[in-house]
């Protein structure tokens, strides 16, 4: 969907500052660890989380503590575009403001209906020249 240049649009809109963190290679308890790159924060100055699309949260919480580590102040809600999370009101203590909730029907490995027919899950980021491969072959 293009989230930087579409939380870009949205600071200037409103007349603030704009950032974004970024996933590294860290992982804590198997988590995401996010980072903030690229911008500086000021200790004490209040953040409006935004995301583009959110499905589970995870990665959405891991942005917010990566934001208060910097001293950041987030505002009580997370601004998000499309929720597709079935139902989901908040991410930690911050309650989520969609402009559209539009669930996405969420599997475990061994109920999607493609793994029944032995076609493996794959995380498309991480086998990206696999997919390349398997659409020019």
């Amino acid at each position: 969907m293009g989230k930087i240049t579409t939380t870009h649009e949205l600071a200037k809109m409103i007349n603030c500052q704009f950032g974004y963190t970024e996933k590294t290679e860290k992982k804590i308890n198997n988590g995401t660890v996010m980072a903030v790159k690229r911008f500086t924060i000021k200790p004490g100055v209040k953040v409006f989380v935004v995301e583009d699309v959110l499905i589970t949260g995870i990665t959405t919480a891991a942005t917010i503590v990566a934001l208060r580590e910097q001293g950041a102040k987030i505002l009580p809600m997370v601004g998000v575009l499309v929720n597709r999370s079935h139902k989901k009101k908040t991410v930690g203590a911050y309650k989520i403001t969609a402009l559209i909730n539009y669930p996405l029907t969420i599997y475990q490995p061994h109920e999607y209906p493609h793994c029944a027919i032995f076609s493996p899950a794959l995380r498309p980021k991480e086998n990206w020249e696999l997919f390349h491969q398997i659409q020019n072959s």
